[in-house]
């Protein structure tokens, strides 16, 4: 079952009116910005809080019940997303049994673009997600639960159908094309951050090629033993 932040409940009610509404969202967008910029034990509450521009510090513990229930809340946002995106593109798919391993890859991996690539100059939300799995993955894993990752799952199992490797050996290569895609996509958001324009980043022709490395990284042949 997936573990919900615990501010939840208690911050219910304010999250009902517009106006706690809007401070919730400002909050989250600020504390999102700071946690990429330079992590999140770096930042604080207080930090958070008077960058958003509100002088009660007691406001982020009334919405979000403290800094790791918000922590949490921001990577369930990107969760959901992603996983709603992942199982549409599956589902169009006829039968999903017929996709190729570009299309598969395509479908694993965009939702770490968190943007499309005009907006991407101002999102944090990939360096972010990549901080928190590299820094505290149980953490990402017992907020996500399996709830959140049945369409990445789907990908995986479709992917290990179309390429001949052995189990285990399959399994390292996931570890691998994730950890490839998310720092890869952290720094093109970074880059396009601090130049967004005229960005080799900002290129289709670029995320293309990350795609397809990261192809290739899945589906180089085994190596063999040394003779």
């Amino acid at each position: 079952m997936t573990q919900q932040p615990t501010h939840e409940r208690s911050s219910a009610l304010a999250s009902d009116h517009p106006r706690g509404r809007a401070t919730r969202e400002t909050l989250k967008s600020v504390a999102q910005r700071l946690f990429a910029e330079r992590g999140v034990a770096a930042v604080s509450v207080r930090d958070i809080v008077e960058e958003a521009g509100f002088r009660n510090v007691a406001s982020l513990n009334y919405h979000f019940g403290g800094k790791q229930s918000l922590v949490q809340e921001l990577v369930l946002d990107g969760a959901r997303e992603a996983e709603r995106w992942r199982q549409t593109q599956l589902d169009r798919l006829k039968p999903p049994r017929d996709a190729s391993v570009d299309e598969l890859i395509r479908i694993l991996a965009w939702p770490l673009l968190s943007a499309d690539p005009v907006e991407v100059a101002s999102d944090t939300h990939m360096r972010f997600l990549n901080h928190v799995i590299s820094v505290n993955r149980p953490l990402f894993l017992a907020t996500v639960g399996p709830e959140y990752n049945r369409a990445y799952q789907r990908c995986l199992s479709l992917l290990r159908e179309r390429i001949d490797l052995p189990r285990a050996l399959m399994d390292e290569r996931f570890i691998l094309v994730d950890i490839y895609l998310r720092g890869a996509f952290a720094t093109r958001e970074a880059e396009i951050a601090r130049h967004p324009k005229n960005n080799r980043w900002n290129s289709p022709e670029m995320v293309r090629d990350l795609l397809h490395t990261a192809q290739a990284l899945l589906t180089a042949p085994a190596p063999t033993d040394a003779a």
